[in-house]
């Protein structure tokens, strides 16, 4: 699988939530927030990394992303990690690669995005979080989260 091939998998499932792309980035707009999904290409070789984030409709600071999904909690199948799918560069078969970019866009990017669609769903979202050091002063601020 190329990058052109890669992108268009991930077209082929967020185009049609309501997703606009933009390079490597496909953006959603709700009421309260914007749900991004980003695709970060490494500059060393032919890796991918997933960045899910959210911009605040109302708050005046640019978006932020939060590491929601990481390769520690996604498990796409017993032989392949997050890190080995998005790698272009791992011998896996076009048509393997493509089904578990299936399952990880409908089994946990969306999943993801379908609980976070308010202010107060991304609020209650990070209150709960064990650890909050990961979250932009501005959001604490905005949200009143210590």
């Amino acid at each position: 699988m190329n990058s052109k091939e890669l992108k268009a998998e991930f077209d082929k499932y967020l185009v049609p939530l309501g997703f606009n792309k933009k390079n490597l980035t496909w953006v959603k707009t709700e009421i309260e927030i914007s749900q991004i999904v980003n695709l970060q290409k490494s500059s060393f070789n032919n890796q991918y990394y997933l960045n899910e984030g959210y911009n605040l409709v109302n708050a005046k600071n640019d978006s932020f992303h939060i590491q929601i999904l990481s390769s520690s909690k996604y498990n796409a199948s017993k032989e392949y990690s997050l890190i080995d799918i998005l790698n272009l560069d791992n011998q896996i078969a076009k048509k393997e690669r493509e089904e578990e970019i299936e399952n990880l866009i409908k089994n946990f990017i969306v999943p993801n995005l379908e609980r976070l669609k308010s202010e107060s769903d991304l609020k209650e979202y990070l209150v709960n979080l064990k650890v909050q050091n990961h979250i932009p002063v501005f959001i604490k601020e905005y949200f009143k989260i210590k």
